[in-house]
């Protein structure tokens, strides 16, 4: 979490506005433009957007996961406080409704993949980072694998500890490759051309 940490001079000005009972504490909290600036810049602006509502996303799920705050009170929060478009909105609410209506999916997909590490005792970002790349790949469909896994991996460098971003491109590697060997034993081999008399 230390990553968190911002080093606004500004910065107690600017959280004097924050609602109380937020999930992060004071010394923890930053701007997302920090975070923005400091992960590896996506491509176009729709990747910039997604990234922010990816931000978002973990960041109010982390909440909810926390303290048992209402996730998308939470998220309206976040958006309002970032202030951010009604598009990015939009995607960063249908990320935490869609987590949270198929988390018990999502959980037991992470188990499959950890099996020595139970979700429950999992680091909650780690377990929300994964909750929402697990998601875009396979429930969602509108990202890219690879650049979910990426934002995903960029989302525990700087959101979690040292070994977050190895671990939980571990369990997207797994459940990917399981996902991936699953409907290759699926498909059906095309039945042969029928054999014509001449």
């Amino acid at each position: 979490m230390s990553n968190l940490t911002s080093n606004n001079s500004n910065e107690a000005n600017n959280l004097q506005s924050l609602p109380p009972g937020s999930a992060w504490e004071r010394d923890e909290w930053f701007e997302i433009e920090d975070f923005l600036k400091s992960a590896e810049p996506p491509k176009n602006k729709l990747g910039f957007q997604r990234r922010q509502a990816r931000i978002v996303t973990l960041l109010s799920l982390f909440e909810a996961d926390s303290v048992n705050h209402d996730p998308l009170t939470v998220t309206n929060r976040y958006i309002e406080t970032f202030g951010l478009s009604a598009e990015v909105a939009r995607f960063t609410r249908n990320l935490v409704l869609g987590v949270i209506k198929d988390r018990d999916k999502l959980d037991a997909l992470i188990s499959g993949a950890a099996s020595s590490w139970p979700v429950d005792q999992m680091a909650k970002v780690d377990k929300n980072i994964l909750r929402l790349a697990i998601f875009e790949i396979l429930f969602n469909n509108d990202v890219p694998t690879k650049a979910a896994i990426n934002e995903a991996i960029e989302l525990a460098k700087s959101f979690g500890s040292d070994s977050s971003s190895r671990f939980v491109n571990g369990v997207l590697g797994a459940i990917v490759a399981h996902q991936a060997k699953e409907r290759s034993d699926n498909t059906v081999a095309p039945s042969p051309a029928p054999e014509t008399l001449e």
